[in-house]
């Protein structure tokens, strides 16, 4: 039942007008401020960490506009997935540094794409799919009837994906060494034995290596890639270089060079970012859990 009421939910917002979808999205994202969700929380945590210096004041507008921005980019997903891509692809107004991208592929080199959960991956993944080729890893939904919506929302303009296991590492490793582009999401949490500790925005997050070992082994250019949400229903898709310790032969300077571009790809619209999501989830040392209840934001 859930997995078919989810379905039906995405399939009946994506079925209005975009303008629409935002209004309900802002709604829906101000009910989380103003309900104190647990989301709202989440939220509050991640804010104050990232952003010690910041007064209170200001970290609070942020707490809310980001919330206001997640409802929108729930009711977004349900257009992406449903909506005809061409047309998602003719908002998108702005683009930059897309020469940062057709450089890498004269002369020859593969290109990651760093995809933090920023505006709406979505339509940046068809923008890539309809102009270029790209192959990315998948992992299934455990909602069967979703998984089938998002599946086919991915793949209808070409996109090749891999499963998320050894073997699509494997087929990523091979792209990469073919010159090819493939898309990583770089913000993350990973089980504990694929990744390491390295500072994000000054705290200790456990950060997937992946990207960094692959790097090391192709000649390969890494590149941060989102598009962030205009006014009016409009897009602007930004391909950004990524900070130059990310090439380093050592893995946690590699790491931490990913983590140092991360930084820089939010600062573009950090009310757009997902933080929500409890990305320091896994402490090093012992330390005490930051997302329990008694802990104060």
């Amino acid at each position: 039942m859930k997995d078919i009421l989810a379905a039906s939910f995405f399939r009946a917002v994506g079925s209005l007008p975009l303008s629409i979808n935002h209004q309900l999205g802002k709604i829906a994202g101000w009910s989380l401020w103003a309900s104190n969700s647990e989301l709202r929380r989440f939220t509050e945590i991640n804010i104050n960490l990232c952003y010690p210096d910041q007064s209170l004041a200001k970290n609070h507008r942020l707490v809310k506009q980001s919330l206001i921005e997640t409802g929108v980019t729930l009711f977004e997903l349900g257009a992406a997935w449903t909506k005809d891509p061409l047309q998602l692809i003719q908002r998108i107004t702005e683009v930059e540094g897309e020469e940062l991208l057709r450089d890498a592929i004269k002369d020859n080199k593969g290109v990651m794409l760093l995809a933090p959960h920023l505006g709406n991956w979505e339509i940046a993944g068809y923008f890539l799919t309809h102009f270029y080729s790209m192959t990315t890893m998948y992992k299934p939904s455990k909602l069967e009837a979703l998984d089938k919506m998002i599946y086919k929302a991915r793949t209808q303009l070409g996109l090749k994906v891999v499963p998320a296991t050894n073997h699509g590492v494997i087929a990523i490793f091979k792209c990469l060494k073919q010159h090819g582009i493939t898309g990583i999401l770089p913000d993350q949490e990973p089980d504990t034995s694929g990744g390491v500790f390295a500072p994000l925005f000054g705290i200790e997050a456990l950060t997937p290596v992946i990207a960094s070992k692959m790097l090391q082994r192709t000649d390969t250019v890494a590149l941060g890639f989102y598009c962030l949400r205009l006014p009016k229903g409009k897009y602007r898709l930004v391909f950004k270089k990524a900070d130059p310790m990310i090439y380093s032969k050592d893995l946690l300077e590699s790491v931490t060079g990913m983590n140092r571009s991360i930084e820089r790809f939010i600062a573009d619209a950090p009310e757009q970012y997902q933080w929500e999501y409890r990305r320091f989830s896994k402490r090093p040392n012992k330390e005490p859990k930051l997302y329990k209840k008694n802990t104060p934001a």
